[in-house]
């Protein structure tokens, strides 16, 4: 995945204005994203300290919640897939 950079939109953006400032900055994002290998990009980060977690109930999660799906997310693309082991 190429790097994007993303900086604040201008402020002076009406709402429907910022919504399609939003819509091509993820555009952007979803085409680099596709520039690599997933497994590459997560196997540049390196996670610890943390329990496999693959459910989130938003409505209660705690930060530590988030924390550890997101570790679970970057563990599991680094290996393949959540199956892979």
């Amino acid at each position: 995945m190429r790097r994007v950079p993303i900086t604040n939109p201008p402020p002076s953006l009406t709402r429907t204005e910022e919504g399609r400032w939003v819509a091509r900055m993820l555009q952007e994002v979803s085409r680099a994203s596709f520039e690599s290998d997933p497994a590459v990009i997560a196997s540049d980060f390196t996670v610890s300290n943390h329990t496999d977690t693959r459910t989130l109930d938003v409505a209660t999660a705690t930060t530590t919640d988030i924390a550890n799906v997101l570790a679970t997310l970057i563990s599991d693309l680094a290996k393949g897939g959540a199956k892979k082991g």
